[in-house]
């Protein structure tokens, strides 16, 4: 439940995105894991009755250490009942624009540190025609 300062408050996209930031900030580790699992399992069902079989999905990698309490939407590409789905990932292009693209990795030494410490698709590996995505879940 939010703090009384929020409730009954409509909040813009920048305040809801900082209170939520803190709100993940704050839980313990055990409790990041445990609701990264309850949403992992969410969504998995979810995109088996509803994304194509051979779809391309858009998921991310957090951080290790995960100091922002993000879900870890990884190990989707590692569920069976995904496998003939593709998984890309974003990767960033320009730090200061914060462009970015994704790719596909398929081997784990398609993996390589980003601009910000954070596993991305080596730079070498093809672009994804953003008009592929079937599904894109983004960190938040």
């Amino acid at each position: 439940m939010p703090d009384q300062d929020y409730v009954g408050r409509v909040l813009s996209m920048n305040d809801l995105r900082r209170y939520i930031l803190e709100l993940r900030k704050n839980l313990a580790p055990e409790e990041v894991v445990a609701r990264s699992s309850r949403g992992v399992v969410n969504l998995t069902a979810w995109l088996t009755k509803h994304a194509p079989e051979s779809g391309m999905i858009g998921v991310y990698r957090p951080p290790l250490p995960n100091r922002l309490g993000e879900a870890d939407p990884f190990v989707l590409s590692k569920v069976t009942a995904l496998a003939k789905c593709h998984f890309a990932f974003p990767r960033v292009l320009d730090r200061f624009s914060s462009e970015m693209d994704f790719a596909v990795p398929i081997h784990e030494t398609d993996w390589v540190a980003g601009v910000y410490g954070n596993p991305e698709p080596r730079p070498d590996l093809p672009p994804v025609d953003p008009e592929e995505f079937d599904v894109i879940v983004v960190p938040g």
